[in-house]
């Protein structure tokens, strides 16, 4: 699965909109909607941050 993919599910599954999720990881909007597109991907950093959001 493309990190893209597993960024928009989970944001999906905890029922949070792209800008709370990049309010959240601390980014702007295109940011999130670049990763969910799979034109960026997250550094290691957002992306443990991201785990911890999920648990």
């Amino acid at each position: 699965m493309e990190i893209g993919k597993s960024i928009k599910d989970l944001r999906e599954r905890i029922r949070i909109t792209q800008e709370e999720l990049a309010e959240k990881m601390s980014v702007n909007l295109e940011t999130v909607m670049m990763w969910e597109k799979n034109e960026l991907s997250p550094t290691a950093e957002k992306i443990a941050k991201k785990g911890a959001m999920a648990t």
